[in-house]
């Protein structure tokens, strides 16, 4: 099971007779994991099913595409697996219901999540859901992590470093050259964005590591 957020995928938009195809960016979906999503947050801070859904909701770019149904799953899995416990309960909602039910995480499900922790992340989305849910001891590998991320954004930068788009029109260039450095100029820009969250992120852990009240923090 999975919660969706949003990302980008590129797909074929035309393609003139003897030349290279081109390329669109497209708004999509991916899908990121539920349960260690789950795991992680219980982890940091024992919470009822309602406060997860919550939680996500707030992740989401639609948060009516966290289904309810979907979180208290992942919940019921994790108790079955052994992984997190029942601790407490929360009294009934002002208007009526059933009381809430508090799980924290079991030693079971602390090694689970440590292992998962790390395990390097696939994807920069991935990434992002390790900053959600990271505890304070994961502090070096996330830094570890985030820097990892920032060169690879850095070299693919590099790599798309190409002619600005008013010196090919100047000259008349190929249709699929065009094509490429339009896409290439949106490209840049996610890149750069996403390098300049990864540098906020590092520095901002660095001087959390760095800072020896952080340790009581």
């Amino acid at each position: 099971m999975f919660v969706r957020i949003g990302t980008f995928r590129t797909e074929q938009f035309w393609q003139a007779p003897g030349e290279q195809s081109c390329t669109q960016v497209v708004r999509l979906t991916v899908t990121l994991p539920i349960r260690h999503t789950t795991l992680g947050l219980i982890a940091r801070e024992p919470a009822h099913g309602y406060a997860l859904v919550r939680q996500l909701q707030r992740w989401a770019l639609d948060p009516s595409s966290v289904r309810t149904s979907t979180v208290y799953t992942a919940i019921s899995r994790l108790e079955r697996d052994g992984l997190i416990e029942p601790v407490s309960t929360t009294p009934p909602a002002a208007g009526g219901g059933q009381p809430r039910i508090v799980y924290r995480t079991t030693p079971d499900g602390d090694e689970t999540l440590d292992a998962w922790l790390s395990t390097p992340p696939t994807s920069y989305d991935e990434l992002r859901v390790r900053v959600a849910v990271a505890r304070r001891g994961d502090l070096p590998r996330l830094i570890e992590y985030i820097s990892a991320e920032e060169q690879s954004c850095l070299d693919r930068l590099r790599e798309l470093d190409g002619p600005p788009i008013a010196a090919l029109t100047a000259r008349n260039a190929p249709w699929d050259a065009l094509c490429g450095a339009i896409l290439g100029t949106l490209d840049t820009g996610e890149l750069a964005g996403r390098v300049k969250w990864l540098q906020d992120a590092r520095a901002a852990l660095e001087a959390f590591r760095d800072d020896p009240r952080g340790e009581s923090a």
